[in-house]
């Protein structure tokens, strides 16, 4: 009984693998006649339809890429990720951790503190994601684990309740020399990513400083567009007001006149309002040269 057993065992096995076999050459088959295929169809091709189907397919890469690629935010803006939004306000070297000397130690590169806001969107409580750094060669530098003595600092283990905000600080202990993003997540379970550009500043006062004359420059900005804005509508209102007035119109041999008001011009055509409500309409070379000036200066 045991050796038929154990023929029965080795000859499921030798079966298995002959099935196995088979269907490795029979998916390499197809494979090599799927390849073949697709070199005989290229021959065919002419030079100009190659040319053609190698852009579009270039063009089809780059779209993929690009909108699988993360945006990149500048500080200061705000970035909904997932179920978290993000906005970083500032960031600054440091090379001390705190002005307590019990608290304070060194690092080991220099402190980088960045300075942002984390909001919780979802309908439960959620752990903050962690941070992390990534520099232009792609290298990845986690936050500093002497963070815990900053007053303020937002820690690995921090929760945040439904529509929940916390500000505070991230510290990494990293080289200076080098160019940095903050990477942000959607949250521990989710697959979405955004990045922001860290332009660090040689302390906070003077990252604090920039972050006014940034916001002085927007206010002054936005009071010159206002100010634009009532200029023009005065502007019009002005013309509307002389465009309104009685006036005398001559035409363009001085023999003709009539008081009128100015009502638009169209396909060349000038609309004159007369006294009794009636209108008129003049070629606009018909009329004088002082007339087509109005005309000109109303429509500047």
């Amino acid at each position: 009984m045991k050796k038929a057993g154990c023929g029965s065992l080795l000859l499921g096995a030798i079966v298995f693998l002959i099935l196995f076999v088979w269907v490795v050459n029979s998916c390499s088959e197809k494979q090599q006649q799927a390849q073949r295929t697709e070199l005989q169809r290229r021959s065919s091709l002419t030079p100009e339809q190659r040319q053609v189907e190698e852009k579009a397919t270039t063009e089809s890469k780059a779209k993929k890429e690009e909108t699988i690629k993360p945006k990149v935010y500048d500080e200061g803006e705000t970035v909904r990720v997932g179920y978290t939004t993000y906005a970083v306000w500032r960031s600054w070297w440091s090379n001390q951790l705190s002005e307590n000397p019990l608290l304070n130690q060194r690092p080991n590169a220099m402190y980088l503190f960045v300075e942002l806001t984390v909001r919780n969107n979802d309908k439960k409580a959620r752990m903050v994601s962690p941070f992390t750094l990534i520099d232009d060669s792609g290298a990845e530098y986690e936050a500093s684990s002497n963070g815990w003595a900053v007053e303020g600092s937002i820690g690995l283990f921090d929760s945040l309740n439904p529509s929940v905000s916390k500000q505070g600080f991230v510290i990494f202990d990293v080289p200076q020399n080098r160019n940095y993003r903050l990477k942000l997540s959607g949250g521990y379970w989710s697959l979405q990513d955004a990045f922001v550009q860290l332009t660090p500043k040689l302390s906070r006062d003077d990252a604090i400083r920039v972050e006014q004359e940034r916001r002085d420059e927007q206010t002054k900005a936005e009071m010159e567009r206002q100010a634009e804005q009532r200029r023009q509508v005065e502007k019009e209102r002005q013309e509307a007001i002389e465009a309104a007035k009685w006036r005398t119109w001559t035409n363009s041999t001085g023999t003709h006149k009539t008081e009128a008001k100015f009502g638009g011009m169209a396909f060349g055509k000038v609309k004159l309002i007369k006294r009794d409500g009636s209108t008129v309409q003049v070629p606009l070379e018909k009329l004088s040269d002082e007339d087509r000036e109005w005309i000109a200066n109303r429509q500047k």
